[in-house]
């Protein structure tokens, strides 16, 4: 347990558990070297889930520091569980804040957007694909003067290097780009799509798709977004048919299948973008960011300067709500409190049985963390 003469206990005392998932669990701890708190991410000791962890690391490597990106501090292996330390994060998920508060004003949309445009525009010149944009992977820490929360974009678990073999399917399903659907190639296009998604989001408080079967979600992609399926991305599905896409094409016709019929009434409940966003501005942005062909999509460095970025905005006065001409959209008062719980889950997923995570104690006295040399390849 590193027994020197300065930490004759080990470095990480475990002060609660954060999170837990398919992957592992998150830990609030005490470093008892710098007297500081950190988030310790624990991945279960099975062969599967230590390479991910290995390959985290060398994205978090690779990005480096950034603020709004959280910042991975070192990383160790206890007793065949691979450690993660990163930077502890004061607030809750944006997802967890949407739900409790609802959406956020123009304003204050605008300074998220701006962040998170920064924040994927440095993931991606490092040649890192996040590949799992979300607003549950998007935590607020803290807020600025004006009230706008600070965004770090976490959980890179599911990152890979631009020079790494693609697999078929990435992401959460909501936030799912058509071409990733369609299993017709995808690149990092596919995470501004997902961080277009993020930013509807954050403005209305509601997913831009909801559904539960994914030739729904394409049927809503053309209604939403006014435009019909790009021929090029079908075409390119029929040639790569397999688990995944199987039933969503018609490979006769090289044309969608047709919807599931008790899903017919969610498509024709969907709301064009144009419906849904007054801000002229602000739907420019978002129908750049959900072009249906990737190609059209522009980087986030390139919009982090579209319009909508750059535009001077005034924050409301208290108790005022943003945008009125959208009064069934919920808005968040510009200088109204907000309160976060405190939450760092990076591992995603269900919560995994405790038995997955031998020799990690549930006992907060008890459990202290071992650093080691741990090679990674």
């Amino acid at each position: 347990m590193e027994q020197t003469a300065r930490h004759p206990e080990g470095r990480y005392t475990i002060v609660r558990m954060l999170g837990s998932g398919v992957y592992g669990r998150v830990f609030e701890c005490k470093d008892e070297a710098d007297n500081a708190k950190v988030a310790v991410k624990a991945v279960r000791a099975e062969a599967v889930y230590r390479e991910a962890a290995k390959r985290e690391i060398l994205a978090l490597q690779q990005v480096g520091v950034h603020d709004n990106v959280c910042r991975m501090l070192r990383y160790f292996d206890f007793q065949g569980h691979i450690c993660v330390v990163q930077e502890l994060i004061s607030g809750g998920t944006l997802y967890d804040d949407l739900q409790q508060h609802g959406g956020y004003s123009l304003y204050f949309t605008q300074g998220i957007t701006k962040q998170l445009l920064a924040g994927l525009g440095h993931i991606h010149k490092c040649d890192v694909l996040h590949t799992d944009i979300k607003t549950d992977n998007i935590m607020i820490d803290g807020h600025s003067s004006d009230g706008t929360p600070l965004i770090k974009i976490v959980d890179l678990g599911s990152a890979i290097m631009g020079s790494m073999r693609h697999p078929n399917m990435i992401g959460t399903k909501e936030y799912r780009s058509p071409e990733a659907v369609l299993q017709a190639g995808w690149s990092s296009a596919a995470d501004v799509w997902a961080l277009g998604c993020c930013i509807f989001e954050v403005y209305t408080g509601q997913r831009l798709f909801e559904f539960d079967y994914e030739i729904t979600q394409l049927y809503m992609m053309e209604r939403v977004l006014g435009t019909k399926m790009p021929g090029r991305l079908v075409r390119r599905g029929v040639m790569n048919r397999n688990k995944h896409n199987t039933y969503l094409l018609c490979t006769d016709t090289c044309a969608l299948a047709r919807p599931v019929g008790v899903e017919v009434n969610k498509i024709y409940a969907a709301k064009p973008l144009r419906e849904e966003i007054g801000d002229r501005n602000l739907r420019s942005l978002l129908q750049l960011m959900l072009a249906m062909d990737p190609e059209e999509r522009p980087s986030a460095k390139a919009l982090a300067g579209h319009a909508f970025c750059v535009e001077e905005l005034k924050a409301l006065p208290p108790k005022k709500l943003a945008d009125e001409e959208l009064s069934d959209c919920s808005t968040r008062d510009c200088n109204g409190e907000s309160s976060h719980r405190s939450s760092f889950d990076l591992c995603g997923g269900s919560d995994t049985p405790a038995e997955d995570y031998a020799g990690i104690s549930n006992s907060l006295e008890e459990m202290v963390l071992k650093e080691k040399v741990l090679e990674v390849k």
